[in-house]
């Protein structure tokens, strides 16, 4: 009998789903990059085709806006990663540990949450990655709430983002989780503002469009409902057809035609799949037994 080890199946299970999914259909724009489950978190790349794997333990991958390399998350601080080269070039420490990052275009500044734990609330805080300085933006107080979901405008005057965990007592006394809570927060002025509630918050990169997931509350825990996408210009909303497994960590292609996201397949495996806006065109893009592939980040 021969025996593969588990580097060489994964591989062979990735490239035939890409090939069986994508045979005679146009490629798709830009890359991306995911966080990819298996014993360890490590990224992985996808670009128009090609697989790109990291051996770096790292989670929350974000492009920088270059696209020539991503920085994630290594033991709350962070790492650049260049691609192509698959190179680690350089460690950066934060005044705090953070849970994930977002890079400001044009900037030198990061968006960035901190760690959450017993005695740490979790905010957004700016970072100049140049001068040093330090700024917290947002002053939550609710412990058990995380920032789960952050995107930058294109200005730099903004962030939209979406708070998960959120609890509050019933007539009895009782704690009951919230349904997420996406906030829009004007960074010059500090005015935060509840926009709707609603989970898997994406934003597209020039900030016409937003994508989430309604949530109903199910005999233990809430479920999630359609891809909403919504037109920021106007407010039009449109389901994207219900799917057939749960799917979450949305996010938009740098022309904002195509959304990728997570879905769940059997087990505890994840693959990365991409629908147009519309709802049409479904590609799985990386499928991998015993595998999970989340947190994707799409770039040009």
């Amino acid at each position: 009998m021969i025996r593969l080890s588990w580097k060489l199946l994964f591989s062979i299970v990735l490239v035939f789903g890409i090939m069986g999914c994508s045979s005679g259909e146009p490629k798709l724009p830009g890359k991306i990059v995911a966080r990819n489950w298996v014993g360890k978190i490590r990224p992985v790349v996808y670009d128009r085709g090609r697989i790109a794997k990291f051996d770096v333990k790292c989670t929350g991958p974000s492009w920088s806006p270059d696209g020539k390399s991503f920085g994630c998350v290594n033991n709350g601080q962070l790492v650049m990663i260049s691609y192509p080269g698959e190179k680690i070039l350089e460690r950066i420490e934060f005044p705090r540990e953070i849970s994930a990052v977002r890079f400001m275009i044009g900037s030198s500044k990061v968006v960035y949450s901190n760690s959450l734990d017993s005695e740490v609330m979790n905010n957004l805080y700016i970072y100049d990655l140049e001068t040093k300085e330090d700024r917290q933006v947002t002053f939550f107080e609710d412990f058990r709430a995380n920032t789960a979901a952050f995107y930058v405008s294109p200005d730099g005057k903004k962030v939209m983002f979406e708070r998960t965990g959120r609890y509050a007592a019933d007539s009895d006394g009782k704690q009951v989780r919230l349904p997420e809570l996406v906030y829009l927060q004007d960074l010059e002025t500090g005015e935060l503002s509840e926009l709707f509630e609603g989970g898997d918050l994406a934003v597209s990169r020039d900030w016409t469009q937003l994508v989430y997931t309604a949530k109903k509350m199910g005999d233990q825990e809430f479920e999630s409902l359609k891809f909403i996408v919504r037109d920021m210009r106007t407010g039009e909303e449109r389901a994207l057809p219900h799917p057939a497994s749960f799917r979450f960590d949305p996010t938009f292609s740098p022309d904002g035609e195509w959304i990728a996201y997570t879905e769940s397949g059997a087990g505890f495996d994840k693959h990365l799949v991409a629908v147009r806006t519309d709802g049409s065109g479904e590609k799985h893009i990386l499928i991998g037994a015993g595998h999970s592939i989340g947190s994707p980040d799409w770039g040009s």
